[in-house]
């Protein structure tokens, strides 16, 4: 039974580190991508931005869609607030904590908002 509920935990985890994956390289996505069209190349300067988004914690990535006006439209305020409340989980699992079934169902919710404003790219390798 414990081996069976490891895998199972094992499992879930690896779920959810791909899902959390998705949606922090997508927000940082869509951050670089709108306020590049806005401001230019430089946007990093123009906004006087601290840390690069590569260097940034989970809550300043997701604080850009409340500090930087065209990025304030791209979610709703019940999104942000869901976004926001992942932070918890984001560390449990950057951390290698098992997760809730709960914050699981946060993390699925989220990832199926952000994959509808994903903004279509072409990545050249």
């Amino acid at each position: 039974m414990e081996n069976n509920q490891s895998i199972s935990n094992t499992q879930k985890m690896c779920v959810a580190y791909g899902l959390l994956y998705e949606v922090e390289t997508t927000l940082v996505e869509i951050i670089e991508k709108t306020l590049r069209k806005k401001y230019g190349l430089e946007w990093p300067i123009v906004l006087k931005v601290r840390r690069p988004l590569e260097t940034s914690r989970y809550y300043e990535i997701v604080g850009c869609y409340v500090k930087y006006e065209p990025l304030k439209s791209v979610f709703t305020k019940e999104e942000q607030q869901l976004l926001f409340s992942l932070d918890v989980t984001r560390n449990k699992i950057a951390h290698m904590k098992v997760i809730t079934d709960s914050e699981m169902s946060k993390l699925e919710e989220a990832h199926l908002v952000i994959g509808s404003r994903k903004i279509n790219t072409t990545i050249a390798y």
